[in-house]
């Protein structure tokens, strides 16, 4: 069971989020939110962590890509700037197919 227990602690609470979620968590960060909502079309996921969340990779194996946003970033304009900058950067997306 301590095993269980400490595995969940690094995948965040459990608890996955959906849009509604999101909005409700993020109500006076709007640039954040639309950040984490483009996160969750590109098939990303975002689990509830402390007083944040993390956001895993379509990847979802080991080496896959993860960062933690804050519940209250101090800036919201910058860390939707960062979060959109991580999404980009991410080596795991699935391309889209064209040439």
């Amino acid at each position: 069971m301590l095993q269980t227990q400490s595995r969940r602690m690094t995948m965040g609470d459990g608890k996955e989020l959906d849009a509604a979620a999101l909005r409700k968590m993020y109500k006076g960060y709007p640039e954040t939110l639309k950040a984490l909502r483009a996160a969750l079309d590109r098939g990303w996921r975002v689990c509830k962590l402390g007083h944040g969340v993390k956001i895993f990779c379509p990847r979802s194996t080991r080496d896959g890509c993860t960062r933690s946003v804050a519940g209250t970033p101090r800036s919201d304009g910058n860390e939707a700037k960062r979060l959109r900058r991580f999404l980009e950067s991410c080596v795991h997306e699935v391309d889209s197919g064209t040439d």
